[in-house]
C-alpha cells in the first residue's frame, strides 16, 4: 500500500491492525512517497515496489491511496494519476476529501458526511478536539474500530473497494 505521508502510514497501519485482529490474512507492505502530487506519489511508490524485497514476489494486489481533493487540480495541471495506475495494476483509493476528512466520518452518526476541505480541520477539532497531525496508529486504534469502517464504507464506494482487498468487507 502506497501513500502520501506520515498521517496516511498511520492509517495503513491501523489498517493492517484491523486485518490483523479480523484474521483476514493479509499483510501490507506500507510505503511513503513522502508528498507531491497524485502522479509522484503513484510514481514514487512504483519505484519503491519495484527495488523492495518483495518485488520478486508478486502483490496480490497494489493500492495507493490519494486526497480527492487534489485530483481537479493534478488534472488542471496535466498531472492525472488515474492512466498511470491503470497501466501498472495499482488500485487507487480516494479518500474524501482526504485524510482528515475520513478521521470526521469514521466519528458516530458522521459516516454519510461529506465534509469540504475547508471546514475539514474545523470539523475534525469539533469531534477530536486533542487531534495532531500526523496521528498515529495507536491514536487511531484507541479511537476507531472496524465498524466505524465499515460504516463509512455503506456511504463510499473507494472504501468499499479497499475494505473488500483487505477482506474486512461487512
Amino acid at each position: 500500500m502506497g501513500c502520501e505521508g506520515e498521517s496516511e502510514r498511520a492509517f495503513s497501519s491501523w489498517l493492517q491492525v484491523l486485518c490483523d485482529k479480523n484474521k483476514s490474512n493479509v499483510k501490507l507492505q506500507v510505503l511513503v512517497a513522502g508528498g507531491g502530487d497524485g502522479v509522484s506519489i503513484v510514481e514514487t511508490c512504483l519505484r519503491k515496489w519495484k527495488r523492495s524485497k518483495i518485488s520478486n514476489k508478486v502483490p496480490i494486489r497494489r493500492i495507493v491511496i490519494l486526497d480527492s481533493d487534489r485530483l481537479k487540480d493534478d488534472q488542471r495541471k496535466g498531472r492525472n494519476p488515474v492512466p498511470i495506475a491503470r497501466k501498472n495494476d495499482i488500485q487507487l483509493i480516494f479518500l474524501k476529501p482526504n485524510l482528515e476528512g475520513m478521521l470526521v466520518r469514521l466519528h458516530p452518526n458522521m459516516g454519510s458526511r461529506r465534509p469540504t476541505t475547508k471546514d475539514v480541520q474545523k470539523e475534525l477539532k469539533k469531534l477530536w478536539p486533542n487531534y495532531k497531525k500526523p496521528p498515529t496508529r495507536s491514536h487511531l486504534q484507541d479511537r476507531f474500530g472496524l465498524d466505524d469502517l465499515q460504516r463509512v464504507a455503506k456511504y463510499d464506494k473507494d472504501i468499499q473497494i479497499l475494505l473488500k482487498i483487505v477482506n474486512l468487507n461487512a
